[in-house]
């Protein structure tokens, strides 16, 4: 049994590193809150949240929410590797969705948005580069979908030269599977 254990986290472990790669550098301390937080009731019907710098906009579908819940983003100190202008706190944090939430970043940052990535902290301490991320050179944008605020704080990358840290993902794994 224990033989079967250690697979299935070798399994995990090799289906996070295929999903996401970690942004360069070491782990950080979670941001502290700017300014006050932009909040709205959503309820079945859907709706948008816009943080109060215009940079972030979570868009949730009709249906994703049974029940009407307080949608909140906190702008925050930006302590991402290679992190752009600030990070963003989405809650209520663990908040479960029946279908996938948008999130739109507007860059306006002085890089071009396709040199731009975006990335969500990990246990409170490790940045990890999203899987799938819509570039909109055009409307200068980035989206990405989610299931769940499971990863409450979200930050755009430059996406330079990525790296999984080898000693930082075999410490989330220990923490996470024992």
């Amino acid at each position: 049994m224990r033989r079967l254990d250690r697979r299935v986290h070798l399994a995990l472990a090799v289906g996070l590193l295929a999903s996401v790669a970690a942004c360069k550098g070491p782990s950080t301390p979670e941001g502290g809150p700017i300014g006050p937080p932009s909040r709205k009731l959503v309820d079945a019907a859907g709706g948008s949240v816009t943080s109060a710098d215009g940079v972030l906009t979570v868009t949730i579908p009709p249906g994703a929410l049974s029940t009407p819940t307080d949608i909140v983003i906190q702008a925050i100190t930006n302590g991402a590797p290679q992190g752009q202008g600030n990070a963003y706190r989405v809650g209520p944090p663990s908040q479960l969705f029946a279908s996938p939430v948008t999130f739109l970043f507007r860059n306006t940052t002085a890089q071009p948005t396709a040199s731009l990535w975006l990335s969500f902290q990990l246990n409170q301490s490790l940045w990890l580069r999203a899987g799938a991320v819509a570039i909109d050179g055009t409307a200068n944008t980035l989206t990405t979908s989610v299931n769940d605020f499971g990863w409450t704080d979200w930050s755009i990358v430059a996406t330079g030269n990525a790296a999984v840290h080898k000693r930082e993902l075999e410490q989330f794994l220990a923490e996470a599977f024992g």
